[in-house]
């Protein structure tokens, strides 16, 4: 079941708009003239610490991106009010250096997480990006500025991939309405990933890695024909092999989706340290290979 609702993730994140293109409504006039401040100074003002941690892409519709922000946030535990995060992204390469791109608005759904996500489509680029966190009185209003860099995720006739990550699970939910804050997880379609905010980990935990494999060839009936080999290197040495698995996935597009566990072939845990796991994607089409290498830490 996990599976197949994977696959139809896969399919529709490409296929249907994940979120609106322009969100339409304006900012309140205190909210507009903090993140102008913000913007032209170069820096935020420090209430709730609004930190940003790092983003996710995957392809998305018309040479979109559906990028998700991580992001901290010490917000107060009371909140009698509706808070909302405002978003402001404006162009910093191309030739449009300070071109304002797009505003969004996005309500929390929850205050409290050791962080927070929020997703959108967005075309690639560099963004010189300003976050602005209150409620639409303006009363109270804490900003931050960062820059944001949107790669783009697919290439004509090139295996390519979304972010990969690692996640302590995956929840079958019914998809957002909207652009929303949402603490320590995010949604794709019908499914909610809750993602470990760093890669380091015990010996004895699994998580499983996941991302999007896109330009890998297909069999006539649309499915992908690749394979998927994981091992676990450290010093330039490996230490873990795993079987060899089949791509799955169609219409050019595949799910590479690995519980691991660390452990040698004597059944010994991994030691302390630093490692790197090691992805080599094969397209039995075309005779293509890719190697994917994801950097943790056993502590």
């Amino acid at each position: 079941m996990k599976r197949k609702l994977l696959l139809l993730i896969l399919v529709a994140i490409l296929v249907l708009p994940v979120t609106a293109a322009k969100n339409k409504e304006k900012f309140p006039k205190k909210i507009a003239n903090a993140i102008e401040k913000v913007y032209e100074e170069g820096k935020g003002n420090g209430i709730y610490n609004i930190q940003y941690l790092k983003s996710y892409s995957f392809a998305a519709p018309m040479g979109t991106v559906y990028h998700v922000i991580l992001f901290k946030a010490e917000l107060p535990k009371n909140l009698e009010k509706t808070y909302y995060l405002f978003m402001r992204f404006y162009k910093e390469n191309g030739g449009n250096e300070g071109k304002l791109i797009i505003d969004h608005i996005a309500p929390f759904y929850s205050y409290t997480g050791e962080f927070f996500t929020v997703s959108l489509s967005i075309l690639p680029g560099k963004f010189k990006t300003v976050f602005a966190i209150g409620d639409k009185d303006g009363k109270d209003v804490g900003t931050a500025i960062f820059d944001l860099n949107v790669p783009e995720v697919l290439r004509e006739k090139e295996i390519t991939w979304s972010t990969p990550f690692f996640m302590k699970r995956f929840e079958r939910a019914q998809p957002l309405l909207g652009i929303t804050v949402v603490p320590e997880a995010f949604y794709i379609g019908g499914g909610k990933f809750l993602p470990y905010l760093e890669n380091k980990f015990k010996a004895e935990e699994h998580p499983e890695l996941f991302f999007f494999v896109y330009g890998v060839g297909e069999k006539e009936d649309g499915m992908a024909q690749g394979e998927v080999h994981f091992q676990i290197n450290k010093d330039g040495k490996k230490v873990v092999e795993y079987r060899t698995l089949p791509l799955r996935g169609r219409g050019g597009r595949g799910i590479v989706d690995q519980p691991l566990v660390f452990k040698r072939a004597n059944g010994k845990p991994l030691e302390k340290g630093n490692y790197e796991l090691e992805v080599k994607i094969k397209d039995q089409i075309r005779g293509k290979e890719v190697k994917v290498v994801i950097p943790f830490e056993i502590i």
